[in-house]
C-alpha cells in the first residue's frame, strides 16, 4: 500500500501534463487521500472488538490515545486505551503485527493526572503512578476532563 500511494505521488507531482482532463488529474490526489487513510487505519486503529478479544471480555470504557514514548523524538505507541476490571490498558498494535496490551497499570497504582501539552503541540494526559509517569495524546480528553474521571471510577467534577 505504501508503494501505491508513492507512486500516485510521483504521478501527481510529475504526470500533470499527460491527463487528459483535469477531472481525471484531481482524481489523483483523491485515491491518494484515501489509500493514506486507509494505510492510517490499518496500522493503527485497534477498534473496540479487537480490544475486547485482547482482554478476554469487553472494557466498561475506552479511548483512543496515541502512548508518548519516553523520548519525545520516537513516534507515539497508538491504540485504545481500555478500562475494565480496576484496570487500566492499552491495547495496540506490537511490532511484530499482532494485537496485545502495551502498557497497563491497575487503577489503585494511579496516584493522580494532570492535563496540558504533553508531545510538542499535542494535549493529552500524564498518569502518574507508582512507577513513574506515562503521558497520552487525545484532545477529546484534554477538554473533556471528567470523561477520564469517569472511566477511573473517581468522582472529581472539573469546574469552568
Amino acid at each position: 500500500m505504501k508503494i501505491i500511494i508513492l507512486l500516485l505521488f510521483v504521478v501527481a507531482v510529475f504526470g500533470r501534463g499527460y491527463f487528459p482532463s483535469d477531472a481525471l488529474y484531481w482524481s489523483v490526489y483523491f485515491l491518494m487521500f484515501v489509500m493514506v487513510t486507509l494505510l492510517w487505519f490499518a496500522m493503527f486503529w485497534v477498534s473496540v472488538k479487537r480490544a475486547e478479544k485482547v482482554l478476554g471480555k469487553a472494557p466498561d470504557t475506552s479511548f483512543f490515545v496515541g502512548k508518548v514514548a519516553p523520548d519525545v523524538r520516537d513516534d507515539l505507541q497508538r491504540g485504545r486505551m481500555c478500562f475494565a476490571d480496576g484496570r487500566v490498558v492499552l491495547v495496540g498494535r506490537r511490532q511484530d503485527g499482532s494485537f496485545g496490551e502495551l502498557w497497563s497499570v491497575a487503577v489503585s497504582g494511579i496516584k493522580s493526572v494532570g492535563f496540558g501539552t504533553v508531545a510538542g503541540v499535542r494535549k493529552g494526559f500524564t498518569v502518574h503512578t507508582d512507577n513513574g509517569n506515562v503521558s497520552f495524546t487525545n484532545l477529546k480528553i484534554f477538554k473533556n476532563r471528567d470523561l477520564l474521571y469517569k472511566a477511573l471510577g473517581w468522582d472529581i467534577k472539573e469546574e469552568g
